[in-house]
């Protein structure tokens, strides 16, 4: 199995706020769930919602031990209910790092 090196990153997005309580020593791969904002070539403006206009859907998808799984599909008319969805899995899934 591989092995995780740590870092040390600050919780609450301010890389000049070094107190003791707002740092917290986690993974590569869980300071990468702990971000503001979407990728620059989101579709939806939420972070794991895309839009998938061959077959006018939208996905919640969500990478999980390096590998893409689909959570849920929803109607062009279904948006707010995706987002509420979508944001509400990404906290049961990544936790803390949400």
């Amino acid at each position: 199995s591989l092995i995780e090196t740590k870092i040390i990153k600050t919780s609450n997005y301010d890389t000049l706020d070094n107190q003791r309580e707002n740092l917290r020593v986690t993974t590569m791969s869980q300071n990468n769930k702990h971000r503001k904002g979407v990728n620059g070539n989101s579709t939806t403006g939420v972070r794991n919602l895309s839009w998938d206009s061959s077959r006018e859907l939208y996905i919640t998808q969500f990478q999980i031990e390096g590998k893409n799984k689909i959570y849920g599909q929803f109607n062009k008319n279904e948006f707010e209910e995706a987002v509420k969805f979508t944001e509400a899995l990404r906290i049961k899934l990544y936790k803390e790092f949400a």
